[in-house]
């Protein structure tokens, strides 16, 4: 019994002479390189979209732009104090089959079908579980749903509360014969296009891209300002954060900031190389004394 009490005091005694000789100058102390790495910046979800697209075979020309694959896993993964969970990136994208054909590519769509193989409350996490559930059977399904669907999936009532919600952001969109998502909606200033994909532009002339015009067909349906939509765009760029709070909409905020360019800065030169956003780079701490120069 013994015999641990006596390794214990053998350990305290060869500790305290180390440090007694760290102490006395006669020998160094051990030095401890710790990586640390801000995992759900943009730079590092960008870096870990890359390393796996690599992996799986999809290179610069077979896959979409980088940035805009991230942009969209930001706004669907983010929430208002956080960026994506590099996890919930990895799993998302690990779902998808290797490129084996030519016709094979890396694009937003692919995304949305990866995104569909996560739980349905791990995407768009600051919107409500309904909007989330009905968002999810819409990336899974390869053809439009109809209204009595969506109601299976939630509730009448759910459909009800937050239909019109993703409609009015285009996250969701009437083809005539049943609802599509559209993870990249085409506002985005990621988007190739500059009206939506099934519907009438709401309002011609609108820039996309600034979030307080984004939210110029919420603002006017909700008669919070009662001029005509031409009006209000002339009123310039509004403080989208404000008018978030004031319609209630502040959940919808990662979503804006993830697509539309005036809310981010560039992520890098465009002539910095991939290898400078990389997920394997990291900086980190060191445990122990200081150089000495």
């Amino acid at each position: 019994m013994s015999e641990p009490q006596d390794v214990r005091q053998t350990c305290r005694r060869g500790t305290t002479r180390l440090r007694d000789r760290v102490d006395a100058g006669v020998e160094d102390a051990a030095i401890l390189d710790i990586p640390m790495v801000e995992a759900n910046s943009h730079g590092h979800i960008r870096g870990l979209v890359r390393e796996i697209a690599d992996r799986k075979g999809f290179y610069d020309g077979n896959r979409a732009d980088l940035d805009r694959l991230t942009r969209c896993l930001e706004a669907a993964l983010a929430t208002t104090d956080r960026g994506p969970n590099p996890c919930l990136v990895a799993d998302a994208l690990d779902s998808l089959e290797s490129r084996d054909s030519v016709s094979d590519r890396l694009d937003v769509e692919a995304i949305e079908t990866a995104l569909a193989t996560l739980p349905s409350e791990a995407i768009f996490p600051t919107l409500p579980p309904a909007a989330r559930r009905m968002l999810s059977a819409l990336f899974a399904s390869s053809e439009p749903l109809d209204r009595q669907n969506l109601i299976e999936i939630t509730s009448a009532s759910s459909y009800d509360r937050h239909h019109k919600t993703l409609r009015a952001f285009f996250l969701v969109e009437d083809t005539g014969e049943g609802f599509v998502a559209h993870l990249e909606p085409w506002w985005s200033s990621t988007s190739p296009v500059s009206q939506p994909y099934h519907e009438d532009t709401p309002y011609p002339g609108s820039p996309a891209g600034h979030p307080s015009h984004i939210l110029l067909g919420p603002v006017y349906d909700t008669g919070l300002l009662d001029i005509p939509p031409d009006e209000y765009v002339n009123l310039g760029y509004l403080d989208y954060q404000e008018l978030l709070d004031e319609l209630g909409l502040s959940r919808w905020r990662p979503i804006l900031e993830a697509f539309c360019s005036d809310c981010h800065e560039a992520t890098a030169p465009a002539h910095a190389a991939d290898s400078e956003l990389s997920y394997s780079d990291h900086s980190g701490v060191r445990i122990g004394p200081p150089s000495v120069n």
